[in-house]
Parts: structure tokens; sequence; C-alpha cells
């Protein structure tokens, strides 16, 4: 005599589609609904606080020496000035790829006090 387990569901695996894990119709609309808020307020909440800054003023604690003050980022990105990124350390400091992004910066909107 062979025994097979019973199931607590009473249906058998062949009613669902193999690796279907959950119901087809999926997640209730009113959870989607309420993702929906949640983002929307993070959002919000995010905007409102970060949204002051664009009244503050510009802070130049370093500028003069990596920026206005450095010829070879003044001239924009070149081969010459990737080379010199990866080779040279500039106030005690070695971040090429700092440089490369003042570079094109400073391509694209110009060097100024």
């Amino acid at each position: 005599m062979s025994r097979t387990p019973a199931r607590a569901s009473g249906r058998s695996r062949a009613s669902r589609a193999p690796g279907q894990a959950f119901p087809a119709s999926g997640p209730p609309a009113a959870s989607g609904l309420r993702l929906g808020w949640v983002v929307a307020s993070l959002i919000l909440a995010v905007a409102a606080i970060y949204a002051e800054t664009a009244r503050h003023l510009f802070v130049a604690l370093d500028d003069d020496v990596y920026i206005v003050g450095n010829p070879i980022v003044a001239r924009g990105l070149t081969w010459s000035g990737i080379a010199w990124a990866f080779t040279q350390t500039q106030a005690a400091n070695w971040h090429p790829l700092t440089w490369i992004s003042h570079m094109i910066d400073g391509g694209l909107f110009g060097v100024t006090d």
C-alpha cells in the first residue's frame, strides 16, 4: 500500500503554472496606490528639504588651489591634462577622476574666480 501525503490546500501542483509563485491576479490595486503615495511623499519631502539650498551662496574653500590657480585644469580636458591627472599630486592629494571632472567643467562652463 503506497501512501501519498495529503496537500493542505487540496489543490495539486498541476493547477498552477510551473514557476508561478503567486496568483496571476497580482497585488491588490490598493497596495499599488499606497506605494504610489509613499513614493510621492518621499519625493516631496526630499524636494522641500533641498529646495532651500538653491538660495545658498557658493563656498570657495579650495578652488584657488584646485581650479582657478591650476593652469592645467583651467585649459579644460586635454590628453596632456588627463596624463597629468594620473601622474601628479596637487595640494597633497592624488585624485585623477576629480581632476578630469574639473577639466570637463572648466571646458564647458569656464573657469572664473
